[in-house]
């Protein structure tokens, strides 16, 4: 994979530059990128392959096991702005493009990877060569490449493009040579090769389960395709033979002419054929949803002893396929997101809890004993997420520190995002520069006046800490480099102090830069010193930001939206390094801006109410509404229809 980067990035160049573009601002970029890979195409693959091989050993490595309470996780303290978000957004466009043409032999790939590994107990969902991997990839290595932010981004499309129509057979040719230590796997895996063929790419539907009246939509009554022939067979109403459309006057139009037209004879489903097809709707929605391979067994089981109390409820109550936001569906959705297949088993608290839920349902399924059975679960949460805070009371207070320097941050961050533009700094250089130095530097420009900030010796700290690990700068000068740090070493204790950060955490960042500082003073044999300034000074033209004016009050979340309507103990899946993760919502400011999330074993992740709305707004973000069981149900239905 390594060879074929770089055997390709030094030709891309030219085809980049002579391909025609009509947007003169994209022409521009693209010039911009030809030009970087021309003179830098070698650093670009070496960088990738240094990435890849990263990627290799730690998916090869069983995962450690962690201590019980709190765990260092330094990636707990990146705080996701909308630039920082952006980033996703761009990794996340660039899987897209690799996933296009390689689906089979990924799907091979990933089952035998999955079998090699077996024996250890490891569960394999991703290959370590898989289209998140390779995005993230090439995201680190056009980062030490000092591009602008959109020339980074178009580079790495680029390459991207370039790549994707190859990985189908890069992917088959890694596997036939693992074929030489696995012989034995060699026939079962040929043995599913035709069924991997044959397997289409699951198409979208659109369907918005969300959208008023959505439900009644499903109800297909088109005579030709009675969808739910079966599943009336098995209903309670099953001595009526027939599912015909309800004979409602004037109806000719079928869906969803018929709901749009009768909408209040559907809603109030009284008549004996209107009641037939709620209940087959119903008892399809649940076959669909115990069939989702994303439930956990356990969860299957209980939404399974739940149906006939939903359909015994649907005979006397008309808003059950009103909305998604019944009783009904929040309750389902919310065990199968709380007991998904990916995560760890149900805790015994829990599955207690789910035993002492049946007992009153059973007793009075009714929309009142669902209301309750939701609320109980909403406190569940709620109280989970409280114990969960203390696992990442590090990260907590240090987002506390964000929230009530909010505007200073925001200052200090945007000026060292211009220095970290001017350097080839590793990428844990600059999460610590933007993620904990901007705090380090907002706390002392609290004791500074606004004529004093040019000097902070908290930003010319960072200054030499970014020099410094540029190893193609600091190499120049390598005697500069070893003389200064002992006294950098300190400088950054010292701030790291002034956070009030714990010893452990010091620990571990240290460790990281002293790491970036023992790369950086290695010199590959062979490799050339890179030009580059001998002095320390980046000589930067840094401007102060004109002095704060007082922040306007921030605006009240919008409980429309869905970023703004989440409450502590809701659960959300988002895209992050290109994959999706399942979060679960710990700690919001007072005003709605800051928000915490755990994830799985406790690692956190702290984002802005901003950069959570953009990534929505990509489809990055989802909601329980949003991949709810019930939608995933909902969908299978209308691939089915079709």
């Amino acid at each position: 994979m390594s060879r074929r980067v770089r055997s390709g990035a030094s030709g891309l160049a030219g085809e980049i530059a002579s391909a025609p573009v009509t947007n003169a601002a994209m022409r521009a970029v693209r010039g911009d990128v030809a030009a970087a890979l021309s003179r830098h195409h070698a650093h670009f693959a070496a960088g990738f392959a240094e990435a890849l091989k990263q990627a290799f050993a730690e998916f090869t490595r069983p995962p450690a096991p962690k201590p019980a309470g709190q765990w260092l996780d330094l990636g707990a303290f990146e705080l996701m702005d909308e630039s920082r978000v952006q980033d996703e957004i761009e990794v996340a466009q660039v899987v897209r493009l690799l996933e296009e043409d390689c689906g089979v032999e990924l799907r091979r790939l990933i089952k035998f990877e999955a079998a090699l590994r077996r024996h250890e107990g490891v569960r394999v969902a991703a290959s370590p060569i898989g289209p998140p991997c390779l995005a993230r990839a090439l995201w680190t290595a056009a980062e030490g490449m000092s591009l602008s932010s959109p020339v980074r981004a178009e580079l790495v499309r680029c390459v991207a493009r370039w790549l994707a129509p190859r990985l189908g057979e890069l992917y088959a040719a890694v596997r036939q040579a693992g074929f030489a230590d696995a012989s034995q796997l060699e026939a079962a895996d040929r043995g599913s090769e035709a069924a991997d063929e044959q397997s289409p790419v699951t198409p979208p539907t659109g369907f918005d389960v969300t959208r008023p009246g959505a439900l009644f939509e499903l109800m297909d009554l088109d005579e030709q395709r009675p969808v739910f022939a079966a599943s009336t067979a098995r209903a309670p109403l099953e001595g009526i033979a027939d599912t015909l459309p309800m004979p409602l006057d004037g109806d000719d139009a079928r869906i969803p002419g018929l709901i749009h037209s009768h909408r209040e004879e559907l809603a109030a489903l009284r008549d004996a054929s209107s009641s037939r097809l709620a209940v087959a709707l119903i008892g399809h929605l649940f076959d669909q949803i115990v069939a989702d391979p994303a439930l956990a067994g356990a969860a299957r089981e209980w939404i399974a002893r739940v149906q006939p109390l939903v359909v015994q409820l649907a005979t006397h109550d008309a808003t059950l396929l009103q909305s998604h936001r019944h009783p009904v569906w929040t309750l389902v959705n919310r065990v199968a997101t709380t007991m998904n297949a990916d995560q760890a088993p149900p805790t015994p608290e829990f599955q207690q809890w789910l035993a002492d839920t049946l007992a009153p349902l059973a007793a009075d399924p009714s929309t009142a004993s669902f209301e309750a059975a939701v609320e109980r679960l909403a406190q569940w949460q709620r109280k989970q997420a409280q114990r969960r805070l203390t696992s990442v009371e590090g990260a907590l207070d240090l987002l506390r520190r964000n929230a009530s320097l909010e505007e200073l941050v925001a200052q200090a961050k945007a000026r060292l995002q211009r220095k970290l533009d001017s350097a080839r700094a590793p990428s844990p250089t600059r999460r610590f520069i933007l993620t904990l130095w901007s705090l380090v530097v907002a706390q002392e420009w609290t004791t500074l006046a606004p004529g004093q900030r040019r000097s902070s010796p908290a930003m010319d700290t960072a200054v030499d800490l970014i020099w410094s690990t540029d190893k193609a700068r600091s190499r120049t000068d390598a005697a500069t480099l070893v003389a200064m740090i002992p006294e950098l070493v300190e400088r950054v204790t010292a701030g790291m102090a002034t956070v009030r950060l714990s010893d452990a955490m010091k620990k571990a960042w240290l460790e990281q830069i002293a790491a970036i500082h023992l790369h950086a003073m290695r010199r590959p044999s062979g490799e050339e010193a890179a030009a580059g300034p001998v002095t320390v000074d980046l000589e930067l033209d840094d401007e102060l930001p004109s002095p704060p004016r007082p922040a306007p009050a921030s605006p009240a979340p919008d409980s429309s939206s869905p970023v703004g309507g989440l409450q502590i103990g809701d659960n959300v899946t988002l895209q992050l390094h290109g994959e999706w993760a399942d979060l679960q919502l710990l700690w919001m400011s007072d005003n709605g801006y800051f928000l915490l999330f755990a994830g799985a074993a406790d690692g956190s992740h702290s984002f802005t109410r901003k950069a959570l709305e953009k990534m929505f707004a990509q489809g990055l973000l989802r909601t329980a509404d949003s991949s709810s069981a019930l939608q995933r149900a909902s969908d299978e239905l209308i691939r089915r229809r079709h």
